[in-house]
């Protein structure tokens, strides 16, 4: 306890009490220990201001706990927001069988956080420049702001990917609280929490809430795919996200403070995507470089006459798409197997006819990318 409570001090807690409106009670020992009350007044701590006493951490913990209770988080989330007193925190909570022992596979992490990334892009660029669809999402703004972005700790019984989302030194300015004037992190997280409520409530109920927002500019394609992305890969799982809004920046009205993500609302997202995203050319030459991550063909041998692969490659924004593509099987069979079982990179050509998410290619051609 000792090590991780070393790393804050009395005056943190003292100056975080005297923000969030505790009421400073009587000194004791020439000062050197504070009485704080609640600022309803009907609970009290007592704040050793330096640590020379034998039992000080032990003390500590106990002040902690008491105000932890009074604000109905954890211990554990209070001592986040200390260490990190200028942040919003955004906790993407991910639960199924396999994250019980508070442990995660590798796999699952990358993407979700590749998709959780894309997400906060997307949403930072709503808040900055409204529009239907961004051609490019990962521009210098958003660049410079999730540069400031870290993660936290997580808890056993599942995971959890806490993002400290930085609002700078607001707590010690005064200002009317208008919605431009808030911190850029504080606007992006209202945007996603407020976003996928009510994305998921038009879906739910059926209503032209949704494609009524995308056609006007409030809601972008981008932040569809984000949610379809994050949708596909917790389809097994429970994923919720929880808002714990820094009390020193003021909110302008009771905020979503949490969602959980209904995947059967993904079909309603993919259809807006597929709806809104704009029309690529089609039937043009294409040339993609990625691994084969699939082979189908059909099952017995004498009817091979194709052989359909899917390949993963770098699309737009650094985000994996796929790319499926039929092939003529006797003439490419064996360079398919061949990087595919040993792992290596391909070039396919073709013809491509894509929509929103996938991208099919005909007329294919794939060899050995040297």
């Amino acid at each position: 306890m000792k090590n991780w409570l070393s790393k804050i001090n009395s005056d943190q807690i003292a100056q975080y009490l005297q923000l969030n409106q505790w009421v400073r009670g009587e000194d004791y020992i020439e000062g050197r220990v504070r009485e704080y009350l609640t600022p309803t007044q009907d609970d009290a701590l007592l704040l050793p201001m330096e640590n020379t006493f034998t039992d000080y951490y032990s003390v500590i913990y106990r002040a902690l706990s008491t105000i932890a209770d009074y604000e109905k988080i954890t211990v554990k989330r209070l001592y986040t927001k200390l260490v990190n007193p200028s942040c919003d925190l955004l906790s993407w909570r991910i639960k199924d069988e396999t994250t019980e022992g508070g442990a995660i596979s590798f796999n699952s992490m990358f993407d979700n956080i590749s998709s959780i990334k894309y997400m906060l892009s997307a949403s930072c660029l709503d808040v900055l420049y409204p529009s239907q669809y961004h051609s490019k999402v990962n521009v210098k703004e958003v660049q410079e702001q999730l540069s400031l972005y870290k993660f936290g700790q997580t808890e056993v019984g599942s995971y959890i990917l806490n993002v400290l989302c930085p609002l700078g030194y607001y707590q010690y300015q005064l200002f009317d609280p208008d919605q431009q004037q808030l911190p850029l992190s504080r606007r992006v997280n209202l945007n996603i929490m407020d976003k996928i409520n009510g994305i998921q409530r038009s879906v739910e109920e059926g209503s032209q809430e949704m494609r009524d927002k995308v056609a006007g500019g409030e809601i972008s394609v981008n932040f569809l795919n984000s949610l379809a992305d994050l949708y596909e890969i917790n389809k097994d799982a429970e994923l919720s996200i929880t808002a714990a809004w820094n009390k020193d920046i003021p909110l302008l009205s009771e905020p979503v403070s949490q969602v959980s993500l209904n995947t059967r609302c993904m079909d309603g997202v993919l259809s807006a995507v597929e709806e809104f995203t704009p029309k690529q050319e089609q039937n043009v030459n294409a040339v993609f470089f990625g691994k084969i991550i699939n082979i189908g063909a059909e099952a017995e041998l004498d009817n091979r006459k194709v052989v359909d692969i899917k390949v993963a490659t770098i699309g737009e924004n650094m985000r994996t798409i796929t790319v499926n593509a039929t092939l003529n099987y006797s003439q490419y069979i064996e360079t398919v197997q061949e990087a595919f079982n040993a792992g290596l990179d391909v070039k396919l050509s073709g013809t491509k006819t894509s929509t929103a998410r996938t991208v099919k290619l005909s007329d294919a051609s794939i060899e050995i990318a040297r």
